[in-house]
């Protein structure tokens, strides 16, 4: 039994990784073109309707890259018993999960804040 465990974990753990670096890549691009939008066109007349767009593109991308990040830190606790000695795996588990969360939540509000300021300033 703690084989298959294992190798679901492994798996579902892969996944979720997967989610968040395509997830980072989305809020990158997203918010790299938010601002493209923002440098090279014209949104005196709809900074409203931009600023909604923005605030609700970092709300989904800040969602998906928090529960990805959350599903990978919860990963930790269902290691394979003879696999807990392993050097990797303790440094795993010691990683800075709730910075992370936070860190990626401050740089959402950010990108959010400037883009917003920027349609309606």
């Amino acid at each position: 039994m703690s084989d298959a465990r294992n190798d679901f974990n492994t798996h579902w753990a892969g996944m979720r990784q997967v989610d968040v670096r395509v997830g980072a890549g989305y809020a990158l691009l997203g918010n790299v073109l938010l601002l493209a939008v923002l440098a090279f066109g014209d949104v005196s007349e709809l900074g409203l309707q931009f600023s909604a767009v923005a605030i609700g593109a970092n709300l989904l991308m800040w969602l998906w890259n928090d529960a990805g990040i959350r599903d990978v830190s919860v990963s930790t606790k269902d290691i394979a018993p003879e696999l807990q000695d392993l050097a990797i795996v303790q440094e795993f588990r010691k990683a800075p999960w709730v910075m992370y969360r936070v860190l990626v939540l401050a740089l959402h509000v950010t990108f959010a804040t400037v883009l917003v300021i920027g349609a309606l300033g």
